[in-house]
């Protein structure tokens, strides 16, 4: 284990490589501690999709959004852990044949395991999940007890095979939009590759047909056995068993979960619900001024995130304790 401080505008805290042995391999995070008072609060916080590590980096795209959402957290007296995903950076395993249902377990046996750190002394478990973690957190909240609230980032409402579908359409009308020879040249490419509807169909067809954990199409590797699972549930389905107190936050310019769905959550779960749609956040927690774009990402990444997020966060977590 390694230990270092880190010294902000507003106050100091602590991070500690933390690790767990689970289900035959060893899992990697980090402990986020305020220096100047025992926390009452550690939130456990929970990746979305695709192969990113314990801040949501990955290879095409560094967000970096847990890191930033700790240290407000720290500067505001609560802990937090975050990890690497299965079979990413320091975490063993492999990505590509992990499921959906395996994620949740992970993140179980991270919470089973965070209230026995010495340096946490009683503090009250909260969970915070973004987009792909949203769902995660909602399973755990309505079964496991240790639970005392979640916050929930872009959530979702739909089932992933008709937001996988949405998606794509609205890349498609994007690319329609494109100028100049980029433009062009990315046009000329979509309509030489085929009808990209039908394509994609197919490939789903694939996935449920096939029992592997993975397939490789041309160069790319699909994770099969990850996306049956997660296409078997019905997210409102497991939100309704749900009934610890939850904060809801959507993006006015979420293009992968629709905004409406932050709002819907108080639709479903049982126990008391805040929910805020910021005006010009994005799926990446980002402000953009422009027109919602997924081509903009990698640019946006380069800002923090939006800082009403974290404000909204530690308001709501710093009135649960009263």
């Amino acid at each position: 284990m390694s230990l270092y401080t880190m010294n902000s505008s507003n106050n100091a805290f602590s991070e500690a490589d933390k690790s767990i042995e689970f289900d035959g391999v060893t899992l990697h995070g980090t402990l986020c501690t305020p220096d100047d008072k025992p926390a009452r609060q550690v939130v456990l916080m929970i990746p979305g999709s695709g192969e990113v590590d314990r801040n949501e980096n990955a290879l095409q795209l560094q967000l970096n959004t847990f890191n930033q959402i700790a240290h407000a957290l720290a500067n505001a007296g609560i802990a937090s852990l975050r990890y690497d995903k299965r079979g990413c950076a320091m975490s063993g395993g492999n990505y590509h044949e992990t499921g959906f249902f395996n994620f949740v377990d992970d993140a179980e046996a991270w919470l089973n395991c965070v209230s026995a750190y010495p340096e946490l002394n009683g503090a009250k478990p909260y969970l915070l999940g973004h987009s792909e973690g949203t769902l995660i957190a909602n399973f755990l909240s309505a079964e496991n007890t240790l639970v005392n609230g979640q916050i929930l980032l872009t959530p979702f409402l739909e089932n992933l095979e008709l937001t996988i579908e949405r998606q794509l359409k609205h890349t498609l009308d994007e690319v329609r939009k494109l100028s100049g020879l980029k433009g062009f040249v990315v046009r000329m490419f979509i309509r030489l590759s085929g009808d990209q509807l039908t394509k994609q169909r197919k490939i789903m067809q694939k996935v449920k047909n096939t029992t592997k954990s993975s397939l490789k199409l041309k160069k790319t590797m699909i994770n099969a056995k990850w996306l049956r699972e997660i296409m078997s549930v019905e997210p409102a389905e497991i939100y309704e068993k749900v009934s610890v107190p939850t904060l809801s936050i959507g993006g006015e310019k979420d293009l992968q979960c629709l905004p409406s769905d932050a709002d819907k959550v108080s639709q479903h779960v049982k126990g008391p619900v805040e929910t805020h749609v910021l005006s010009d956040m994005t799926h990446i927690l980002r402000v953009d001024d422009e027109p919602a774009s997924a081509f903009r990402y990698k640019q946006l990444s380069q800002n923090p995130i939006d800082s009403r997020a974290c404000e909204i966060i530690v308001s709501w977590l710093q009135r649960q304790l009263l």
